[in-house]
């Protein structure tokens, strides 16, 4: 396994993607953080992106990762993603985030998927959408943007309703869950 931190060494990768990975040097090894930092659904996020992220990786690439309480065993082979070979993108299941602003049209989507990032959308139709489980497609990651461009593809129902939230973890788990017919 190689340790990849910070949204600059992911480089736009997303879980499942077939990359191409650049070990760095063994003392600029590092240990895995034991802080999670998780991003709050409701948040409104206005940025996009990456300078904003810059302040919270050099402080931790300051830091010395040699020096940190444990011992050398505990450091990883860390490196960053140079290339993506082949994505694996797929439709996502997840809620609206509308933004404050009225009149906008550019809104925040949030996955059910904890390991997906949050995905920029373009609809007219965020009133009709809020407090709903929707899908989305992606369609492009710009390279200098925080998160990933998609579109709105379908409605699967209201947060919290029984059916839609079982729709949702079969859609998300990728298991084929269509009517069976007469025959």
């Amino acid at each position: 396994p190689i340790l990849i931190q910070g949204l600059k060494n992911q480089n736009r990768a997303m879980s499942g993607d077939t990359v191409a990975i650049e070990l760095f040097e063994k003392n600029n090894w590092k240990k895995p953080s034991e802080l999670i930092l998780e991003d709050e659904a409701n948040k409104v996020d206005t940025g996009d992106t990456l300078d904003e992220d810059e302040n919270l990786e050099v402080q931790s690439s300051n830091s010395n990762p040699m020096s940190a309480i444990g011992n050398d065993s505990d450091v990883q082979p860390t490196g960053q993603v140079v290339g993506i070979i082949k994505r694996k993108w797929r439709q996502y299941c997840g809620m609206l985030v509308p933004n404050p602003i009225k009149g906008a049209v550019m809104h925040t989507f949030v996955a059910a998927e904890k390991q997906m990032p949050k995905v920029r959308i373009q609809t007219r139709q965020a009133e009709n959408l809020k407090n709903k489980r929707i899908i989305v497609a992606l369609d492009s990651w710009p390279r200098y943007s925080r998160y990933p461009l998609g579109h709105f593809v379908r409605t699967v129902g209201m947060i919290g309703d029984k059916p839609t939230e079982i729709e949702v973890v079969l859609l998300e788990h990728d298991i084929p869950h269509s009517k069976f017919s007469q025959e």
